[in-house]
C-alpha cells in the first residue's frame, strides 16, 4: 500500500485516504473502510498499469469525420 496512505484527517475522529503526492483521495468515518479504499484504488492502479504495458497501441474510441465545404 505504498500508493496510498492512511491518516488521521486533522484533529478529528475521520480518516484521510492520501495518494503518494500527497492529495487527499477522500475521507472516511472509519479506519477499516479507509483501508479497504486505500486497498482497492493500488489494486485498480495496479491493473490499469498491466494493461498499459501489455498493449502498446490503442486504436482511438472516436475519430472525426471531415465535411466536406463545396
Amino acid at each position: 500500500m505504498s500508493q496510498f496512505t492512511v491518516t488521521r484527517y486533522g484533529h478529528s475522529r475521520f480518516w484521510a485516504v492520501r495518494d503518494s503526492a500527497g492529495d487527499l483521495v477522500c475521507v472516511c468515518v472509519y479506519k477499516r473502510g479507509a483501508t479497504e479504499v486505500a486497498r482497492r484504488l493500488a489494486n485498480l492502479a495496479c491493473v490499469n498499469q498491466l494493461q498499459e504495458t501489455s498493449s502498446a497501441y490503442k486504436p482511438p474510441l472516436w475519430t472525426p469525420k471531415t465535411l466536406a465545404t463545396d
